[in-house]
């Protein structure tokens, strides 16, 4: 006999889809240009410009998922050699720390600014 009725893996409609009148709703409001995201900078935008920087960071905190996707790991494959010869920063650190107290102390002034070469 077949199983018949009852919960079945995959079946009924996914969890979080729109229905038709929802989804009418959300169009014609972007339509419109007022979606809650919009509300929400608007109203992030006018505390900032009040010097509320309290309440600006609430509305900040809730339109960020919209705005900024969450970062997601990546699983690397292959292996890392080892062997390559790679800068050692701790003597770079100490031989820029040495050459910027050797100019103080002769009144000069470095410039640090990268270079592309």
């Amino acid at each position: 006999m077949a199983k018949v009725g009852g919960r079945r893996p995959g079946a009924g409609r996914s969890r979080g889809s729109a229905n038709i009148r929802t989804r009418e709703i959300a169009d014609q409001a972007a339509l419109n240009g007022v979606t809650p995201l919009e509300v929400l900078l608007r109203a992030m935008r006018e505390a900032e410009a009040a010097g509320d920087l309290d309440r600006a960071a609430y509305f900040a905190k809730d339109a960020a998922p919209f705005c900024h996707p969450r970062l997601s790991s990546i699983r690397t494959t292959g292996t890392v050699d080892v062997t390559d010869e790679r800068p050692d920063t701790r003597k770079l650190a100490m031989f820029m720390m040495a050459a910027l107290r050797e100019a103080k102390e002769r009144g000069q002034v470095l410039d640090l600014t990268p270079t592309s070469d």
